[in-house]
């Protein structure tokens, strides 16, 4: 990526809030700039990378509370009842 240049962004409350969560306190500028560079190149790229996260978080939650949830994408919709 090259050399580091601070720049200010600013951020509402709430997405201050989701981002700090989401992250961590310390982790969201990293995250931020790696959010933008891949809607940058690819809009597309954004639901992979959401997708990705979220296999991440689930391979956190089975590690600290010993289990073995997965996800599973399920091609047709469900039978109405």
């Amino acid at each position: 990526m090259g050399d580091m240049k601070g720049k200010q962004l600013y951020f509402t409350e709430l997405m201050i809030e989701k981002l700090e969560k989401t992250f961590g306190e310390g982790k969201v500028s990293a995250n931020v700039e790696r959010i933008l560079w891949i809607h940058l190149k690819d809009p597309s790229a954004e639901k992979k990378a959401a997708m990705m996260s979220l296999q991440q978080h689930l391979k956190e939650f089975n590690s600290e509370y010993n289990e073995c949830f997965e996800l599973i994408k399920e091609d047709t919709p469900p039978m109405p009842p």
